[in-house]
C-alpha cells in the first residue's frame, strides 16, 4: 500500500508569536493614545474652569474695590500690600458722607492639605472700629471664614502684579476721562504660560 504525504497548512511558533507582539503593540499604542486624549481633555477642562474662576475674581474686585473713598476728599481710603509673595487689598468707604465707616479687605491665602497647596481669596474685616483716618495697614483684621475662590495646586500668587497710579480716568470708560483718579491695576497669571490677563480699575473717588 502506497502512503501519500500532504502538506499540512497552519500557523507556526514564529508567526504566533510575530501576530502576539504586533496585537500588543497595537493594544499599547491604543492605550497611549487614550492616555493622551485623556490628559489633554482633563488639562482643557481644568484650563477653562481656571479661566472662568479669575473672571469672576476680577468681576469681584471691580465691584467691590468702586467704593473705595466714597463720600470721602481723602486718598488714604486704599492700600496694597504684598506679604510673603500674596497681594492684600485694602479699603475704605462711607455711605453716609462721614461716620460710620467701612473697612474691606481681600487677601490671599497659601493653603497646604495632604501635601498639596492651594492659593484662597478671603475677603477681611476689621476687629476694631473702622474710622476715617486709621492707617489701614495698623489695623487688626479678622479673615472670613467664607472662601471666595479656590486654587488648587498652585503654590503661589495667582496675581502677577497689582498696583495704584494716578491717572486720567473715568469708571467703566464712560464720562469725563479728563480728571486724574487713583486706578487700580491687577494683572492676573492665566492658564496660558506667560500669559497675564489685565485690568485697570478707576477709582472716581479718589
Amino acid at each position: 500500500m502506497k502512503i501519500t504525504n500532504k502538506n499540512q497548512s497552519g500557523m507556526s511558533i514564529i508567526s504566533m508569536l510575530i501576530a502576539t507582539v504586533i496585537s500588543s503593540l497595537v493594544l499599547i499604542s491604543t492605550f497611549s493614545l487614550f492616555k493622551t486624549i485623556t490628559k489633554i481633555s482633563i488639562e482643557q477642562s481644568n484650563s477653562a474652569k481656571y479661566e472662568g474662576d479669575i473672571s469672576e475674581v476680577l468681576l469681584l474686585i471691580q465691584q467691590e474695590v468702586q467704593s473705595a473713598g466714597y463720600k470721602s476728599n481723602q486718598n488714604n481710603h486704599i492700600l496694597v500690600e504684598k506679604i510673603g509673595g500674596l497681594y492684600q487689598i485694602y479699603w475704605r468707604y462711607s455711605e453716609l458722607g462721614g461716620s460710620p465707616y467701612t473697612c474691606r479687605g481681600l487677601v490671599e491665602k497659601l493653603v497646604e492639605e495632604n501635601n498639596r497647596t492651594s492659593i484662597e481669596l478671603h475677603f477681611m474685616q476689621p476687629s476694631d472700629k473702622c474710622t476715617a483716618k486709621g492707617n489701614l495697614k495698623a489695623m487688626q483684621w479678622d479673615i472670613s471664614t467664607n472662601i471666595i475662590k479656590k486654587f488648587n495646586n498652585i503654590n503661589k500668587s495667582i496675581f502677577s502684579s497689582i498696583t495704584l497710579k494716578l491717572t486720567k480716568c473715568s469708571a467703566f470708560m464712560v464720562g469725563d476721562n479728563t480728571r486724574s483718579h487713583q486706578t487700580l491695576n491687577i494683572s492676573i497669571n492665566s492658564s496660558v504660560v506667560n500669559v497675564t490677563r489685565d485690568m485697570s480699575i478707576c477709582l472716581i473717588n479718589l
